[in-house]
This record gives structure tokens, C-alpha cells and sequence, in this order.
């Protein structure tokens, strides 16, 4: 069986080359081709299997090439690659027959997939074999993810990668991380300034930077969040139009509608800031929970986070029903017959006890106990932008107060959209990731061309 692979850039070929070795697939031949022209030339001559051809060449575009093999009744498989992903090049590839479109940089697992598809219509046997266990620490993470979860990978990655064969946390952290970074800005001003900043740079600048390419839509992601929070406070640039209408007429009694106020009830916030934290802590719990029993470590993710599920239910229990001895005794034989699992000797056991309850306890309650941070950072914003505003509408001016209002609201701005990202990186990275994270994944690094001052830019 045949293979021809053409593309006009060095780089490509020799990838799909190193790639296709990898898999150890039994082609007889594999020839290379550097424009259109030439595969034209090979294809006319050496009739391949299989064509791994690039849209756009020098000399014939890929889709004349399929079209010219078509006419000549070569019936080759063909696998289209681009990096374009306009869905006209999609269209015109699939009304040509193609059998897969592929997007630059191709992966070694899509390049696979398709390569699966295009061998399905001959008589033919591959093999491909995953990885050992020894091997994971050498072999290469990319994240996949959709569209929606996609720019967490600037947070996991900024952290570390997980290592290979274990958990992707993105699916996970991206509800929470969104979530929270929205309480903590709640404004809806706020919300949306970043909403159409991420809008506009996405469309207009097209950012493809490592990190660049993954924080715009995120920024708009938690912007989202933002100005639901703030629709939830009533807040839209702190106390703005508020104060503004009083301005205009001192007997205006104007509020935007609220189901609840940072500043007048801080304490509900306080509390609901600590029952997410709960949340956001079970939820890691339980994938440190699914993990161990997929190891068959049944019992001891039983008596770790297992157990530890039970106190919690047992104290609120408590709390709710005022059955507090009870509760208590519950809990008290639950950990002495839980924390000693794994050791051994009774003094063993009884330090392990020991231990566990004093490193459980006092975790548990300062994890919790962080995320308070939440209805601090709200609190603290809610409050800075009606100071500003306040001082504003002190001058009795209306341009001088929106002055006023809005440089103070952007200093404000300015600060707590960084301010909130790292505290809310922290409580993913310290409260969550702690409780089941692996990291130690080396990225995966597709060849491609890379240049410092200017970008390639194919037409």
C-alpha cells in the first residue's frame, strides 16, 4: 500500500512522517511532495492509497489535486489538512470526496483517527497500541475540551499539567472558577466592559499566543458571570446610577431591583461563600473517591474521604436538629473505626488516629474557612466603587460626579479583575486541585513554525 503526503511546508511533511512511524503502520511506500504540482506528478505515477494532501500549495491547491485524481480514476482515500476551519473549506473538501478535514497543528491521535477512517474501505490490517504504565511519564499531554471549557487551559496550565493517564480537571474547575470569579467582581458594569473587550479582541486582534489565545475567552466567560452577579446585587458600577438620579433629583428614591446587598448583608454572603467552599470541597472529594476505587482501593477511599462525607452529614445533622450528643458519639466511633486503616500495630493505629483527626480537622476548617475570600473581595468592591461614586456626587455636579465616578470605578476595575483571578486561582489550585490532582504532564509540542516578530499567514 502507498502513501503520498503533500504539503508545502518542510515542517508539516516531516511531522506526519515522524507521526505515521509511531504507529507502525505497514505502508510498502510513503512519498513526499512539496507542492502540488509534484504530488500531481506522483499521484498520475505511483496511483497511492492514501493522500494526505495540504488546501492550499504552490503550483495546484489540494482540492484540484483530489479533483484531478478523481478524473483519472485513482482511487485514493483522501485526508485534507489545513489551517484554515472556515466551513466553506470544510464543504468543498467533503463535496470532494474527501474522507477527513484536519486542522493545523494535526495531533498524533487525530492523525491516527483519520488515517482509520481512510484504511476502513481497504483489505488491510494496522496496529496501534497505547502506552505502558512505565512509559507515562514520557509521553506527552495536550488537553482536548470543548469550545465552553477550552480556556481553562490557561489556569491548568499555568499550575501544571496532569500527568498522563490520570484526570482532566478542566471540566471540573471551570463551573467553580467561573463562578466565583463572577461573586467576587459582581457588577454588572464591570461584567460587562469585559464581555464586549473579550467580544472585540477576539474578532478584531485574533490573539493565537500561548496564553493570549486562552485568557480573552475567558475573560468574557467570567464577564458573563460578573454581570449575573451583579444583576443578583443590583450593582452596575457600585451605586452609579443611583446616585446618579439623586443627583438629578434629590427626591429620587431609585435602587435597582436586588435579591440581596454585599454591603447590607454580609453575613448571608458570608455564609453562602462557605457553603460553595463546602461544595467545591466535596466535589474535589469525590474524584479523589472515584480515583481510588478505580484503582481497587476501595477501603481506603472508604475510610479517607468516605468517612469524612459521614462527619459532615453527621454535623449538619447536628446543626439542624439540635441532636448534638448524639451526632457527636456518631462521630467519634465513625474516625476510630475509619483513621487507623492502613497502619499497623495498635500504637500505630492510634497514631494514625491521632493524626488524622488533628491534620483533618484543622485542614478541613482553614479550606473552608479561605473561602471567605469570596464575600471579602465582593464586599470590598462593592464598597470602593460606592466611595467613588460618594465623592462624586459630593461636588453637586453632574460631569464632574460621572468624572469622578468613573476614573474611581476604573482604578477599581483595574484592580479586582487581576485581584479576583489569583484569589481564584488559589482556591482552585490549593483547596481543589489538593484534594486529587496528579501534575507532572510534559506538553505536547506539535512541529510547526514558530517565529518571534512576525506571523506566516497562508492565502
Amino acid at each position: 500500500m502507498k502513501l503520498l503526503i503533500a504539503d508545502d511546508e518542510t515542517l508539516i511533511r516531516e511531522a506526519i512522517l515522524a507521526r505515521l512511524k509511531k504507529g507502525n503502520y505497514a505502508f510498502d511506500e510513503i512519498f513526499l511532495a512539496a507542492d502540488g504540482l509534484e504530488a500531481w506528478d506522483i499521484a498520475r505515477r505511483e496511483r497511492p492509497e492514501i493522500i494526505i494532501t495540504d488546501v492550499q500549495m504552490d503550483g495546484m491547491t489540494g482540492l484540484s489535486l483530489i479533483q484531478s485524481c478523481q478524473n483519472a480514476h485513482i482511487p485514493a482515500s483522501i485526508i485534507v489538512i489545513s489551517g484554515y476551519a472556515e466551513f466553506e473549506y470544510v464543504q468543498d473538501a467533503m463535496y470532494h470526496d474527501a474522507c477527513c478535514y484536519l486542522l493545523k497543528p494535526i495531533t498524533q491521535e487525530s492523525l491516527f483517527d483519520a488515517l482509520e477512517k481512510a484504511l476502513a474501505k481497504f483489505d488491510c490490517a494496522y496496529e496501534l497500541t497505547e502506552p505502558a504504565e512505565e512509559e507515562y511519564p514520557e509521553v506527552p499531554v495536550q488537553l482536548r475540551n470543548s469550545k465552553l471549557i477550552r480556556p481553562m487551559n490557561m489556569v491548568t496550565e499555568m499550575y501544571a499539567l496532569p500527568a498522563y493517564g490520570t484526570i482532566d480537571p478542566n471540566p471540573l474547575m471551570a463551573p467553580f472558577f467561573i463562578l466565583f470569579y463572577g461573586m467576587m467582581l459582581a457588577d454588572m458594569g464591570y461584567g460587562l466592559i469585559m464581555m464586549i473587550l473579550s467580544a472585540v479582541i477576539m474578532k478584531k486582534a485574533k490573539p493565537n499566543g500561548a496564553t493570549m489565545r486562552y485568557m480573552i475567552p475567558l475573560m468574557g466567560l467570567c464577564g458573563v458571570s460578573t454581570f449575573a452577579w451583579g444583576a443578583v446585587t443590583g450593582g452596575f458600577f457600585g451605586d452609579f446610577i443611583p446616585q446618579l438620579m439623586k443627583l438629578l433629583n434629590p427626591e429620587s428614591t431609585f435602587a435597582l431591583p436586588a435579591l440581596f446587598s454585599p454591603v447590607d448583608d454580609a453575613l448571608m454572603v458570608m455564609m453562602g461563600s462557605l457553603v460553595l467552599g463546602v461544595v467545591h470541597i466535596f466535589t474535589g472529594m469525590a474524584v479523589s473517591m472515584y480515583k481510588q476505587i478505580k484503582r481497587g482501593e476501595v477501603m481506603a477511599a472508604l475510610c479517607n474521604e468516605g468517612a469524612w462525607y459521614l462527619v459532615f452529614i453527621l454535623a449538619g445533622v447536628a446543626a439542624a436538629t439540635g441532636l448534638v450528643m448524639p451526632c457527636f458519639i456518631a462521630i467519634l466511633v465513625l474516625l476510630l473505626l475509619t483513621q487507623g486503616y492502613g497502619k499497623k500495630g495498635i500504637l500505630g493505629k492510634l497514631m494514625g488516629i491521632f493524626g488524622s483527626l488533628y491534620n483533618n480537622l484543622t485542614g478541613y476548617f482553614s479550606d473552608i474557612l479561605s473561602y471567605s475570600r469570596l464575600m471579602a473581595l465582593m464586599l470590598a468592591g462593592a464598597v470602593v466603587a460606592q466611595v467613588f461614586n460618594t465623592l462624586g456626587a459630593m461636588t453637586g455636579n453632574v460631569v464632574l460626579f460621572v468624572i469622578v465616578a468613573f476614573i474611581g470605578n476604573g482604578l477599581n476595575f483595574a484592580l479586582n479583575i487581576l485581584g479576583c483571578y489569583v484569589h481564584d486561582m488559589r482556591l482552585m489550585c490549593l483547596e481543589f486541585f489538593g484534594r486529587f490532582y496528579e501534575d507532572g504532564g510534559k506538553p505536547f509540542r506539535p512541529l510547526n513554525i514558530n517565529t518571534q516578530y512576525v506571523d506566516i499567514v497562508k492565502k
